[in-house]
């Protein structure tokens, strides 16, 4: 199981969120921080989280094809989790474009259309041979 925090969140009440997080983590649940790169939030604070993984929001990913700034803060972001030995995934992934640049960059996984539209899972297991369901990136 893995909880998604908001980055937005993190700026608020720090010690409070870090306590609870940890105890949440020491209950097997992994943690990811969601909407990365859309708050004001100290890259610094999150050394002191335990966290598993960043998510990279996907007005970032978007603006992969609509130049360099976009691929620019993508590429950042990727970098920053890697260093923090986090687990990177992208959201908002709808075109190969976009899927091969974060291959080229060593982003982890990838989420959203471009791999299906929301479906059951009863659903997915018929649909699987239609399309790779798969969201690792590598």
């Amino acid at each position: 199981m893995e909880l998604d925090i908001s980055a937005n969140i993190l700026l608020r009440e720090h010690e409070r969120i870090t306590r609870t997080l940890k105890a949440v983590k020491n209950k097997g649940v992994q943690i990811s921080v969601d909407n990365m790169g859309t708050s004001h939030t100290s890259f610094g604070s999150f050394q002191k989280l335990p966290l598993d993984a960043l998510k990279i929001d996907r007005s970032f990913v978007g603006k992969i094809t609509n130049g360099s700034e976009g691929r620019s803060n993508v590429s950042s972001i990727i970098s920053f989790g890697h260093r923090m030995n986090l687990r990177v995934v992208a959201g908002g992934v709808e075109e190969a474009e976009h899927l091969e640049f974060l291959r080229e960059r060593n982003c982890d996984e990838a989420q959203r259309y471009y791999f299906g539209e929301p479906m059951p899972a009863e659903h997915l297991a018929r649909n699987q041979n239609h399309r790779s369901t798969s969201t690792a990136v590598a």
